[in-house]
């Protein structure tokens, strides 16, 4: 028997990359290339771009502000380095939010084309982790400082210093508000964001996926956009939404036990923060541990490492009560210091004046609303987003609209209410006298959406009216007016609409 050696020769071949058909549907719609693309003729990859992590440079994107971050990140180009001399690499076409380890996180997705020059190169540096972290480029009005709330840049506190609050050592950083542009994103050699990464994880996070939020919390609520469909002879129960762990809460004897939803107790070394309290007896009450970072409320993710024991930026928890029969709705407690057990603020309304107390204490989040005589420990409730400024009484509301860049003022006077659109309203240059275009509207108009931010809202000593122009003389020291003064423009009657300070 012989036998005959020679080389062996093979090709071995990967496993073809498929890009799910959601997200080729996604770059099509949102992108809507001249040419429809298809699966193979895209490569695509995620970037966790942005977290509410104070950054290196002091700055911070609050989770409140990553739904409008990810809207704007849509259509964005991706670069390498910030470089504006060279052209994209590739394009965002879809961003969620999404929690990752306890932070919040914001995950864009991006695609090029495979045919074009250098993609190869480039898949196989993000996949060998060469290109592993990305920054974004951005433009903002407001940065808030953490500390007092005021414009940082006028303030007195310094970013990333420390500062005496509260009988505890803070870090000063800002958040960026008032966002109004995603420039790009980048692949760099190192984020300001800590963390940031390029991933191929691409199945989470298309619609159904990771973008949702949902926890014990909100499986009991039901989002509504329209009240219509409560009884309209019913009274209701109306609490701010916060974000928190729910628990129940019984107290006897000055001993507190809390719970979660499912039965599981809350670690002692939690509960016994709360006993200075001295909460009177509470046979079950229901509760949210809310957890804060100085002044700001903090995610729930980051409220789940502090009870785990984790590290966390949590400094302080409150245990916030809701209103329930078994506490009969009043201060269930004493509480010399304030600091750690309080009741959620809250309204009982009938149907009529349901939408007006939604709007006193809403949250960006929106309110919750629950049947008065059920407690939220069982029953179900409504998550609700009162999207109409109003007044309650003789004043006026000034609001801007974050989706549009549009302010709303809203007129109420003798039981008349006059409502006008605000072209482009600028707050910093409104304030120093600028003037803007303003239409009057019908108050059905101003059911916008849930970036709707009120800037201003009181009352006014006076409302002079000569003609079509109209003056509010406003309560408070300094003087301040409002003035909408009649002016044709483009063959339209409109106001220019200005703030007057004596």
């Amino acid at each position: 028997m012989s036998a005959t050696f020679g080389r062996i020769m093979a090709q071995l071949a990967g496993p073809m990359e498929t890009v799910p058909s959601e997200l080729v549907d996604l770059i099509n719609k949102n992108i809507n290339p001249p040419a429809p693309v298809r699966a193979d003729d895209v490569y695509v990859r995620a970037m966790f771009v942005v977290s509410d992590q104070v950054n290196s440079f002091g700055g911070r994107f609050p989770s409140d502000e990553h739904k409008r971050l990810a809207s704007l990140l849509i259509d964005s180009p991706v670069m390498v380095g910030h470089r504006k001399d060279k052209l994209p690499v590739g394009r965002n076409f879809h961003a969620v939010t999404m929690v990752r380890n306890g932070e919040n996180w914001v995950k864009s997705y991006f695609y090029w084309l495979k045919n074009s020059e250098g993609a190869t190169n480039l898949k196989e540096n993000i996949d060998g982790g060469i290109y592993k972290e990305c920054s974004i480029g951005f433009t903002y009005n407001f940065p808030e400082c953490s500390v007092c709330g005021k414009d940082i840049r006028v303030c007195r506190h310094e970013p990333l210093q420390e500062y005496r609050q509260g009988g505890t050592t803070i870090t000063c950083y800002f958040n960026y508000r008032q966002i109004e542009r995603v420039l790009e994103t980048s692949l760099v050699y190192r984020g300001a964001v800590p963390d940031t990464s390029v991933s191929r994880e691409l199945v989470p996070g298309v619609p159904g996926g990771e973008s949702a939020r949902q926890d014990e919390h909100d499986e009991r609520l039901v989002s509504i956009n329209d009240l219509a469909i409560l009884d309209p002879s019913g009274r209701y129960l109306v609490v701010p939404r916060y974000e928190g762990v729910p628990v129940t809460v019984t107290a006897h004897d000055c001993r507190i036990v809390l719970r979660r939803l499912d039965g599981s107790a809350i670690d002692q070394r939690v509960v016994e923060q709360f006993l200075p309290a001295r909460l009177n007896d509470i046979r079950k009450g229901y509760a949210l541990l809310v957890g804060y970072m100085g002044k700001e409320r903090s995610s729930r993710g980051r409220v789940e490492q502090y009870l785990a024991g984790d590290t966390s930026s949590v400094s302080r928890l409150v245990l916030t009560l809701y209103p329930t029969t078994e506490n009969n709705r009043s201060a269930p407690f004493e509480n010399g210091s304030g600091l750690f057990v309080k009741m959620i603020p809250h309204r009982v309304a009938d149907f009529k004046e349901l939408h007006r107390r939604a709007l006193e204490i809403k949250t960006r989040d929106g309110v919750e609303i629950w049947l008065p005589d059920s407690s939220p420990i069982v029953a179900h409730g409504y998550l609700y987003q009162p999207s109409t400024i109003a007044c309650e009484s003789d004043g006026y509301t000034l609001a801007v609209d974050d989706s549009t860049g549009s302010g709303l003022l809203v007129v109420r006077h003798k039981d008349k209410e006059a409502c006008f659109e605000v072209v482009g309203l600028d707050c910093e240059r409104w304030l120093s006298g600028g003037r803007f275009v303003a239409r009057e509207i019908k108050q059905a108009a101003l059911r916008c959406t849930s970036r709707l931010k009120i800037l201003r809202t009181g009352d006014f000593i006076e409302a002079k009216k000569q003609g079509d122009s109209l003056q509010l003389d406003l309560c408070g020291k300094p003087r301040e007016r409002l003035i909408l003064r009649p002016i044709v423009l483009d063959g339209r009657k409109q106001y220019l609409f200005f703030r007057q300070c004596s």
